[in-house]
């Protein structure tokens, strides 16, 4: 100061540490595991006061979406629960000295070998074929095998089909009537795991057959009705009467005439009548 008498005072020098900016220098790590099973990942955090807290975060499937707290997870290791699909993970570091801030780690996807794909069934007739085919996702690094199994049991007596090793199977043609079970046995390296699909029926119907309509003798001008008793295809049986008046081999179409059972008109000469039975499912002939 400067008054009489005021000496000047200096106060002790401080010293005014200013750290490194805290920074992750080893994020947490991801990889691919069987179902049920848990991760257990950590994260590595340098510089700044060295007073961090943590907070990891998660979201289902890939990196990308949208992050949920995870409650309770506020160290820097953190074991996830018994995963039975793929999830990732993230972890926020906070240092708690003054504008040091916070640093979140790059996303962990912990992936599980699953079916994204699963084989589904179909009805056909024992001249079709069905493919069953799966897709498995998030297998690690190694290719998958695959192993098809058929039963004619739901649930048990399944056996492998030899040579059907790839992850599309045709079942058929020339099937026995009745339903076919499928299912994919898939094995994964890296982990080691194996995973079975769903199973998927094929049914098998016989293929359409009918008896043969009657004709008969007629006065001129009188009708006469007819009818065939079909059996078999899927979904459903389909008619359509011919007739001609030429012979057998020079049949044409009537229309509207799409049912099991066929009136013809008054008559006057003699026709000849057949009718067609067929269904639109795979494999069902004529």
């Amino acid at each position: 100061a400067s008054g009489n008498g005021c000496n000047p005072q200096t106060s002790s020098t401080v010293e005014v540490d200013v750290n490194e900016p805290m920074a992750i220098s080893v994020d947490p790590v991801g990889d691919s595991i069987c179902s049920g099973l848990p991760w257990t990942m950590n994260v590595t955090a340098i510089n700044g006061t060295g007073n961090y807290t943590y907070q990891w975060y998660s979201q289902t499937g890939l990196c990308g979406g949208s992050w949920d707290v995870i409650n309770g997870a506020t160290t820097n290791s953190y074991t996830t629960p018994l995963l039975t699909q793929t999830t990732s993970y993230r972890v926020a570091v906070t240092d708690a000295g003054s504008n040091c801030g916070t640093q979140y780690s790059a996303c962990a996807t912990v992936g599980v070998a699953r079916f994204s794909v699963q084989p589904s069934g179909a009805t056909i007739c024992r001249d079709g074929s069905h493919n069953v085919s799966v897709t498995v996702v998030d297998y690690g690094s190694e290719t998958p095998t695959y192993q098809w199994q058929h039963s004619l049991t739901s649930g048990s007596g399944f056996s492998n089909i030899p040579l059907a090793t790839n992850s599309t199977y045709t079942a058929g043609p020339s099937l026995s009537v009745g339903t076919h079970y499928y299912r994919c046995v898939v094995n994964v390296y890296s982990p080691d795991c194996q995973i079975t699909s769903q199973e998927a029926a094929v049914v098998v119907v016989a293929n359409p057959a009918t008896t043969d309509p009657l004709g008969a003798t007629i006065c001129s001008g009188e009708t006469h009705t007819m009818s065939v008793t079909a059996t078999g295809g899927t979904p459903s049986l389909r008619y359509q009467w011919q007739s001609s008046t030429l012979g057998c081999g020079m049949v044409a179409d009537i229309p509207g005439a799409t049912n099991s059972s066929y009136t013809t008109p008054a008559l006057t000469q003699t026709t000849y009548y057949r009718v067609r039975v067929w269904a639109d499912g795979t494999g069902c002939t004529e």
